[in-house]
């Protein structure tokens, strides 16, 4: 998921050190617009979290941690086929910590077993989503075939 790319969609007031963010795209389905993303600069990530980062077109990028490595991380949007580039640490702009919807906010948890299964939830939400998508977009193109060959 991208963030809104202007810099009046961008809601930058700081809360306790922590900043929001309106989300766009779809590469993180469901994790997508209207929801904002709070985010904690600063914060360690661990496989599992999402990222906020600035992506290699200068974007604002929220992305899955699949990996990390010494110089940085290794992402990818939950629904994308592939991963991105690696994300080195100056390109970091911190972890998502909570996601709102209007005024209904919910934080992600990080520590013990709900934090862990919630990394693990969307981990395998990340391998599940790629191939569905395919099918889904495989199944559009043989509906719009077989509809233009009736006409």
């Amino acid at each position: 998921a991208r963030a809104m790319s202007s810099a009046g969609d961008r809601t930058s007031r700081a809360q306790d050190d922590r900043q929001l963010y309106k989300l766009a795209g779809n590469s993180m389905f469901p994790l997508t617009s209207p929801l904002v993303a709070r985010v904690r600069p600063g914060e360690s990530l661990q496989v599992g979290d999402i990222a906020a980062f600035i992506g290699a077109d200068s974007k604002l990028v929220f992305h899955r941690v699949v990996a990390t490595t010494a110089d940085g991380l290794r992402t990818r949007g939950d629904t994308n086929l592939h991963e991105d580039e690696a994300v080195p640490r100056d390109a970091l702009l911190g972890r998502v910590v909570a996601l709102r919807l209007g005024r209904l906010e919910l934080p992600l948890p990080t520590n013990g077993f709900v934090g862990d299964a919630a990394r693990r939830t969307g981990l395998f939400w990340g391998r599940v989503a790629p191939p569905l998508r395919a099918i889904v977009r495989a199944s559009r193109r043989a509906w719009r075939r077989m509809s233009t060959s009736r006409a």
